[in-house]
């Protein structure tokens, strides 16, 4: 999957690729952003290779890096 989708409203926010050289390059631990529905949501790299987005609202979803 090349685009990270929000996982309440569904809409692409941000390409893959994008977070996975913000990680490696920063190594952060997290990313805290929003989305254009105005859902906070975190980007965590928890595992190598795979990225989980966590919303304000409990909604999860995992992407393979």
């Amino acid at each position: 999957m090349d685009e990270m989708v929000c996982p309440v409203c569904k809409t692409a926010m941000v390409s893959a690729r994008v977070v996975k050289s913000l990680f490696q390059a920063a190594r952060w631990k997290a990313l805290i952003c929003h989305c254009i529905c105005g859902e906070a949501y975190e980007i965590r790299s928890s595992k190598e290779d795979i990225l989980e987005i966590s919303a304000v609202s409990r909604k999860r979803e995992e992407i393979p890096k």
